[in-house]
């Protein structure tokens, strides 16, 4: 994508041509701003002022290391930075000095604070001899992580909006700005290759968001701060470099996220922030928004839309996945994608006015969405409405997702191939969702609060990451394993107005101990008089045993009969019914939910694991799971 102008000599008299382009104005205009966003960024200021600055200290940075939780450090660091969030904009909307002095002394603060990286991503912590790492040190080298890049992104929005204002209080505060973004982003960025989101070295990491999702705060910083033509001119290259990297590396041909629909905003979300400013530093030169993979990656959402905020949330993602309506909306309109266009009203309702005011990790953004929110209200009327489409397949990502009807009533099913060593990933190949009427039937869990075992080599010890808890099936009491090898095969999709269907070999998604022969799994929806979803495990084990389980994940309680058990939805939506074969047995047992962020997901404390065995044991057999 990016091809064209790394190592472009032309690409240096392109920026020079356009040195001192803004990235947005310096006022806005009195009609831009809906008052809903004025008066939300107004009261929170207020609000914030109230609060004043959150002590960060020494204790909450080491409290990771002793009890990993995250949240002693990141609470009040990530209050600081929507407080000052909130100063700079409403500062920027009334021009009265009101907020001034809490720009400066947060701004302050946060040019003194030792780190900028949160404590599980500070890698030069663990790089040290001997791993004596729990506080930064003075020796460590800098590096770049989300939260220092976003916090960088943040302070430069001071010296873009109120460069004069600060120097006519004291020229030192704008200058320790532009100093500390050289030592803490601009430096390190440029003098260093081994940052694993860069691309450019062979690591265990997988790409990933943290490449657009940091290229993107960082050409923030960057274009509101920095007046050294070189320096500016070395970053963009690199961070082109970089970006086609992730490019190459971390993106699907089809558009898919492996990280989940959860991630959208800091993948395709932030590939499009840095197409964005971009544009605007070449004068237009460099314009990418007609690539089929830009159009691909914001179209993979409405192809795993259940409806509204509603999303299948494989890997590490929760179903409530709410995106930024007014990104998606310009995103839709530089891809011209209608589809897109939609869905975005449809979160936009979902969310409300006052959501599109309030705090975001990638500020640029968080200012955009304000200035462009009328416009998109204003545009509603002449958006033309779409139907969604009733078969989805991501071939590379290896997802089918198909729907009963095109008004997104009825049946929603997903399933999902892949490998087990995919971004975020969780241990879930063959997996299947279904909601009805946009209802959780069958689930992905979704993921609790990160801790340190959640990105560590104790991250399968975590019952949500693990398949005994996603709706797979499992022989000989041996769950699936983590790793690259341990994938879907022969993975088939066949799709056609009456039928949606997706086949896979199972049998190498876990290790040699669960003695598979061959486990082909058959997921299909089946359109007709009444909508059937049929799931067909076909195995065959290198003996007989009885410890064959097929599991299912559910937030409803279920009501067993004979063969078949009965799933009762909330309202005037009819009841799920599943039969399954002759020959097996089902119980359930309840999940209680310890994490806050699952029980508001699926506004339940208790989720319940359906397990179905077989009456005596088998070496090879069919068992199907039917609902309607």
């Amino acid at each position: 994508m990016f091809e064209k102008w790394i190592g472009n000599p032309g690409l240096k008299d392109i920026l020079e041509r356009n040195r001192g382009a803004r990235l947005l104005p310096l006022i806005p205009a009195p009609d831009v701003i809906h008052p809903v966003i004025r008066q939300t960024i107004l009261d929170r200021a207020a609000q914030a002022a109230q609060q004043g600055w959150q002590l960060v200290t020494a204790s909450m940075y080491m409290d990771y290391f002793i009890s990993g939780s995250r949240q002693a450090y990141d609470i009040p660091n990530d209050k600081n930075r929507e407080s000052l969030y909130y100063f700079i904009l409403a500062e920027w909307l009334n021009r009265d000095g009101q907020y001034l002095s809490q720009i400066i002394d947060f701004v302050w603060a946060f040019t003194e604070m030792a780190t900028w990286v949160c404590p599980p991503h500070n890698y030069g912590l663990h790089q040290r001899p001997g791993g004596d790492g729990i506080l930064p040190d003075v020796e460590d080298r800098v590096f770049i992580n989300l939260i220092s890049a976003e916090t960088g992104a943040l302070l430069s929005w001071a010296v873009s909006f109120f460069e004069k204002e600060l120097d006519r209080v004291a020229p030192q505060i704008v200058r320790r700005i532009r100093h500390t973004l050289r030592q803490r982003l601009f430096i390190p960025f440029l003098q260093s290759d081994d940052h694993w989101w860069m691309g450019f070295m062979q690591t265990h990491h997988p790409m990933n968001n943290w490449n657009p999702w940091i290229i993107s705060n960082l050409l923030t910083a960057l274009s509101n701060t920095e007046t050294d033509p070189a320096i500016i001119d070395r970053c963009v290259s690199k961070a082109l470099d970089c970006l086609e990297n992730y490019i190459r590396k971390g993106t699907y041909e089809d558009g898919g996220c492996d990280e989940g629909p959860g991630y959208w905003n800091c993948t395709a979300g932030s590939l499009f922030d840095n197409l964005e400013i971009l544009h605007t530093l070449s004068g237009g030169v460099i314009d990418l928004f007609g690539d089929p993979l830009v159009k691909a990656m914001g179209n993979y959402l409405c192809k795993v839309s259940i409806g509204g905020d509603r999303y299948a949330n494989f890997a590490d993602s929760n179903h409530h996945s709410r995106h930024a309506p007014v990104l998606m909306y310009r995103y839709a309109r530089a891809t011209e994608d209608a589809d897109l266009l939609n869905l975005a009203y449809e979160e936009l309702d979902q969310q409300g006015l006052e959501s599109i005011a309030l705090f975001r990790n990638t500020t640029y953004r968080g200012i955009k969405n304000c200035l462009t929110l009328s416009q998109m209200l204003q545009d509603r009327a002449r958006v033309p409405s779409s139907a969604a489409a009733l078969n989805n397949v991501l071939p590379r990502l290896q997802i089918l997702t198909a729907r009963q009807r095109q008004d997104k009533t009825g049946f929603f099913l997903a399933c999902k191939g892949g490998h087990n060593q995919e971004s975020h990933n969780h241990n879930d190949v063959g997996s299947f969702i279904l909601f009805r009427d946009q209802k959780p039937v069958f689930i992905d869990t979704g993921v609790g609060a990160y801790t340190i075992k959640t990105f560590g080599p104790d991250r399968y010890t975590i019952w949500s990451m693990t398949s005994s808890y996603h709706n797979c099936p499992e022989y000989n009491g041996v769950p699936q394993k983590d790793g690259k090898a341990y994938a879907a095969e022969d993975v088939s999709f066949e799709t056609t107005p009456e039928r949606a269907s997706m086949q896979m070999q199972l049998k190498n998604a876990y290790p040699s101990q669960a003695g598979i022969l061959s486990a082909v799994r058959t997921v299909v929806m089946e359109r007709g008089e009444e909508t059937l979803i049929r799931v067909t495990d076909a195995f065959e084990l290198e003996s007989e045993t009885s410890e064959i389980a097929f599991r299912l994940i559910t937030p409803l309680l279920p009501r067993f009969e004979e063969n078949r058990f009965v799933l009762d939805l909330e309202g005037d939506t009819p009841p799920v019914r599943c039969e399954y074969t002759p020959g097996f047995s089902a119980s359930a047992e309840p999940i209680e939910l310890q994490e806050k962020g699952m029980i508001n997901d699926w506004k339940t404390s208790t989720l319940y694991r359906i397990t179905i065995r077989p009456d005596k044991p088998l070496q090879k057999g069919v068992f199907e799971l039917v609902c309607k």
